[in-house]
């Protein structure tokens, strides 16, 4: 899935997931609360971590090696 053409795909992807998982686990974790804002902040520090990644296992080419 990660290759060079679907780099933003992905990021895009990632955000949502992130978003989706930070902001409704309050329903796991007992006496825990999550707001909008700190869920997409979250996320959204996660998804540029994410893009770093990527893109260097884009660019160093081990996109192949991982599987």
């Amino acid at each position: 899935m990660l290759r060079k053409g679907a780099l933003w795909i992905n990021n895009v992807i990632d955000l949502v997931a992130a978003f989706i998982f930070v902001y409704f686990s309050h329903y796991v974790f007992h006496r825990a609360t999550t707001t909008f804002f700190g869920a997409l902040l979250t996320a959204i520090l996660l998804a540029v971590t994410e893009y770093m990644q990527h893109l260097y296992l884009i660019c160093t080419n081990q996109v192949g090696r991982l599987g």
